[in-house]
């Protein structure tokens, strides 16, 4: 009973939760109740920790009413700012619509203000046009009559001067001279009418080169707005162009020739009038001399405040006025040539108040000397002479072009060139690139050098042989004129004295590629040298983007309508002309890095390699050219070079070419490039670039080709190490090299020569 009793206390007192001492877990069994834990304690630590969390959640729960309140109040005032936002939206689009309707009103205004002005403008024009004829005309009229007063005065004699001028009743003679005229000033009068005859006939050969240019530019623009269209109707209206050109020119080219034929014979005939002593000067300077003896009379009926000449005193042509007193002529109505006006009696005139005398102004008439123009006179030493004053300020590139000119083509300075402008000249340099690279394409065996295909396609073209050596003449003249001022004409300029051979190719090739990439940003930049400068440092590629920003800041800088401040931005333009840039400059790293791989190959030190070792150099580098296509160029090349001894630096430049071919006909590793082409193949009927730098048969089988098994990127990863180690744009000998070339060669010309 008092165990039962005593259990009941202790389970009424103790509870089973225990102090948890380290000896009492391990025994379970020694547990005491000294180590159990008394209800009331228990209910104690319970109410405690009841009381705590109780305290918590409270400030918890205030917290978080704060923090409603603070929510609440945010949105309370967002919603007032989004109530303000949409008034000002609301505003706003107000004010767009009424901007908007203000702007259609001004280009309605403006529309008819433009052609209010065009209808101002083309009455203007009219007028001016109107009164240009009219002025046209009456200068027209006033050169032939003053050419025909020119002419005829040789003929006149003094007493045919006297009679034009005298009346009948104040000067009769019976007595009448006949003076024949100088025969040496009547054939120089001669000359100059043939010359002038001459110079028109060259500005109306100039006219017809410029309307056959002008209508061939329209066919050109035509063709390119209908696409191959029309293609035949072209073909044929610029043969009939041409047929007209050709039998026009003909007929000037017979005109002048005989022209040129009477010139020589006046020529002639003039030196034998100089030379023969019978051909004497006509009239003296003794007779001209003696007017200081004649006296002029002037009469004033004012009193003296207006003196005019006397109308009856008669006139000397060689005093050149109207004289009372001369020591040429004998008085009115005398016979005897010795008594002169000194011994005749005046009258006063009616009404006169004072009268004055004067002498006349001493004029001793020369003969004028007939020069003649250069331009139409051009002796085989005056030739010469031009020839090496050419040759001695031209530049080292244009020495080639005028010593291939002059001296090995034999041309002849033109007369009256005509004056090249920029943009006719980019047409005819894009029209020559573009038959040349057809040329190309068209067979491996076609390696004509660049100089001679320049003269054959402008013989080809104008079909004259003279009109291709003029406009040749005109061509390069421009060329040497704007050499320095433009990268395009100074690539070009290069590849015509020999100095390059297929930059222009490898520069189309990288724009082909900056266009696909635009509109450019720093990322598609960094793509882009990546791709044409594979395995490269990274110190060049920072050296590259910096250069860019640096040209797109100065570009920037100097666009007037550029907003200041504004950060530089990278454009395909500035791309374009960056490159040029490195081109000119000859720091392409392609070329360089490349330049010193074919360097390995070089083993005798010539800096030139043969023709097979360069061959299996490019098989090396760029395996997937062709060996026909690489042999083409090399070829090409040798007219500059000789024969298998081709420089590394063009080869170096070759090599970039078919890296660059290779990286295009891959489609730049772009997707969807290669179908896009195809697509435009078939649509234009047009060869593309690769097509037409792989040879192939036309448009289909390279759409075919790119649609069935595309080409793949090409494969320099073994070159890796190599083209990281020539990574450095540091300056090298290419400048001196290609003058070297040009000096052995212009040598050796002259040498010939002798």
């Amino acid at each position: 009973m008092v165990s039962t009793i005593k259990q009941e206390l202790e389970g009424a007192i103790y509870s089973n939760q225990l102090t948890l001492s380290p000896q009492l877990t391990s025994d379970v069994e020694a547990v005491t109740n000294l180590d159990k834990i008394p209800w009331f304690v228990l209910v104690t630590r319970l109410g405690d920790m009841r009381r705590e969390e109780i305290d918590s959640t409270r400030e918890t729960l205030a917290d978080l009413t704060h923090k409603v309140k603070i929510r609440e109040r945010d949105i309370a005032l967002l919603q007032k700012r989004s109530i303000a936002s949409k008034q000002e939206l609301q505003d706003r689009d107000d004010t767009i619509s009424s901007l908007n309707a203000r702007i259609a009103q001004l280009e309605q205004d403006l529309v008819a203000k433009l052609a209010d002005m065009d209808e101002l403008k083309r009455d203007f024009q009219a007028k001016l046009d109107a009164v240009n004829h009219d002025k046209d005309t009456l200068e027209l009229s006033l050169n032939q009559a003053n050419a025909t007063i020119e002419r005829l005065s040789v003929f006149k004699t003094a007493k045919d001067a006297n009679d034009d001028q005298l009346s009948a009743r104040i000067w009769v003679t019976e007595k009448r001279e006949l003076l024949v005229p100088e025969p040496v000033h009547v054939t120089e009068v001669s000359i100059k009418e043939a010359e002038t005859l001459q110079r028109q006939l060259h500005d109306i050969a100039n006219n017809h080169i410029d309307d056959l240019e002008a209508a061939m530019l329209q066919i050109r623009k035509k063709r390119e707005i209908l696409g191959t269209s029309g293609a035949n109707d072209d073909d044929i209206e610029q043969q009939h162009l041409l047929h007209e050109f050709e039998l026009s020119m003909a007929q000037l080219q017979q005109e002048q020739a005989l022209l040129g034929e009477h010139i020589l014979a006046l020529q002639a005939s003039l030196a034998k009038y100089r030379d023969t002593a019978e051909c004497m000067m006509w009239r003296t300077h003794a007779g001209e001399t003696q007017r200081k003896y004649a006296v002029t009379l002037y009469v004033s009926t004012d009193g003296g405040n207006v003196f005019r000449v006397w109308k009856d005193s008669p006139f000397c042509a060689k005093c050149a006025d109207r004289v009372i007193v001369c020591p040429h002529m004998h008085s009115p109505g005398c016979l005897d040539r010795f008594h002169t006006l000194a011994d005749w009696t005046v009258p006063v005139p009616t009404g006169a108040t004072h009268l004055q005398f004067r002498r006349p102004n001493l004029l001793i008439q020369v003969p004028a000397k007939v020069l003649i123009n250069d331009s139409f006179a051009i002796t085989d030493d005056e030739h010469e002479d031009y020839v090496d004053m050419k040759l001695h300020r031209a530049s080292r590139y244009f020495k080639v072009i005028w010593h291939d000119f002059f001296n090995r083509r034999h041309h002849a300075r033109p007369v009256l060139p005509r004056v090249f402008t920029i943009d006719k000249l980019v047409r005819l340099m894009c029209d020559m690139y573009d038959a040349r690279w057809q040329y190309e394409a068209a067979s491996i065996d076609h390696t004509m050098s660049f100089m001679d295909f320049f003269h054959e396609f402008l013989g080809e073209r104008y079909r004259v042989p003279a009109v291709a050596s003029r406009v040749a003449f005109e061509a390069l003249s421009a060329l040497e004129h704007h050499q320095e001022s433009n990268h395009n004409i100074n690539l070009f300029v290069r590849h015509l004295a020999g100095s390059e051979e297929c930059t222009w190719k490898y520069t189309r090739l990288m724009f082909t590629y900056v266009s696909l990439l635009e509109p450019f940003d720093l990322p598609r930049f960094r793509k882009m040298l990546h791709t044409l400068y594979p395995h490269r440092t990274d110190a060049l590629y920072e050296y590259l983007e910096l250069e860019q920003l640096g040209y797109a800041a100065q570009a920037a800088a100097a666009n007037p309508n550029a907003i200041p401040g504004a950060p530089a931005k990278i454009t395909g333009e500035s791309v374009r002309e960056q490159l040029k840039t490195l081109l000119r400059r000859r720091r392409d790293p392609n070329h360089r890095a490349f330049k010193r791989l074919l360097a390995k190959y070089d083993v005798l030190g010539a800096n030139a390699l043969a023709r097979d070792v360069f061959l299996d150099a490019m098989h090396d580098l760029v395996p997937q050219t062709p060996r026909e296509i690489a042999a083409q160029h090399y070829a090409i090349s040798e007219h500059d070079y000789g024969v298998n001894r081709v420089g590394i630096d063009r080869l170096a430049e070759i090599v970039a070419f078919m890296f660059a071919n290779q990286c295009h006909a891959a489609g730049w590793g772009i997707p969807g490039v290669l179908a896009a082409r195809a697509k435009a193949q078939e649509e234009s009927l047009a060869p593309s670039l690769d097509e037409i730098s792989h040879g192939s048969d036309g448009p289909s089988k390279g759409a075919s080709k790119a649609k069935s098994k595309p080409p793949a990127m090409p494969i320099v990863a073994h070159l890796a190490d190599e083209l990281a180690a020539y990574s450095k744009l540091e300056a090298d000998e290419d400048e001196d090299a290609d003058t070297r070339r040009i000096e052995l060669g212009l040598t050796a010309a002259s040498t010939n020569r002798e």
